[in-house]
């Protein structure tokens, strides 16, 4: 199995480092800092206990890793979907499966499209495949995250139709992610690729650690 992290502060669109070294109280040295808080507040301004499960509000900044090791409550975006994540947690993973797992403005959109050309869109001449750009599969044009899709066609459609939860939501998760669900995903063909920003043996696959 093949796993990818691209973990460059700055390495992103948009992401940028101040480009100087820091230290901590002891006098160790830790990496640079991005500007602003990463992950960034507003976007992460909640909170998912992966111990009990579900997801609350929190109008405070970004979360505290530290806190996170002792409690078990993550920061996430605004578009996690619980029952996604906990299937993607959940799922079989095969020996060719690639996982792309990275922090925020941090490159994820440009490996992810290098991952792909190389996997998929660019055969051994250099020439275009038929999965170039080709929207009938996910992570072709954007990036679909895994937590952000609804689990299956069948719970998008029952949402939809029934008008649960919040319809400007479920627009926005389209427009940023695609009109995918994570079915499409565990559907890709191989090697399939999974580019997410949920991180840690709390939130990635079991399989992927053994457990």
């Amino acid at each position: 199995m093949a796993s990818s992290a691209a973990g460059s502060g700055g390495g992103g669109p948009g992401g940028r480092g101040d480009g100087a070294a820091a230290a901590d109280d002891g006098g160790r040295p830790r990496a640079p800092r991005l500007m602003g808080s990463n992950p960034p507040a507003p976007e992460w301004r909640y909170r998912y206990d992966v111990g009990a499960g579900g997801r609350s509000a929190d109008p405070g900044r970004g979360g505290s890793s530290s806190t996170a090791k002792t409690t078990g409550v993550l920061p996430v975006p605004f578009w996690f979907n619980e029952d996604s994540a906990r299937r993607f947690r959940d799922m079989d993973v095969r020996d060719d499966d690639i996982f792309l797992s990275s922090g925020v403005k941090m490159g994820t959109t440009w490996v992810a499209r290098i991952l792909n050309c190389l996997l998929h869109d660019i055969d051994d001449r250099g020439d275009k495949t038929d999965m170039y750009k080709n929207d009938a599969y996910p992570n072709r044009v954007g990036q679909t995250y895994p937590e952000a899709v609804p689990p299956s066609r069948d719970v998008q459609r029952r949402e939809d139709e029934a008008g649960e939860g919040n319809a400007k939501m479920r627009g926005a998760v389209r427009r940023m992610f695609g009109d995918y669900v994570l079915d499409d995903l565990l559907d890709q063909p191989a090697p399939r690729l999974f580019s997410s920003h949920v991180f840690g043996r709390r939130l990635l696959p079991r399989g992927i650690f053994g457990d």
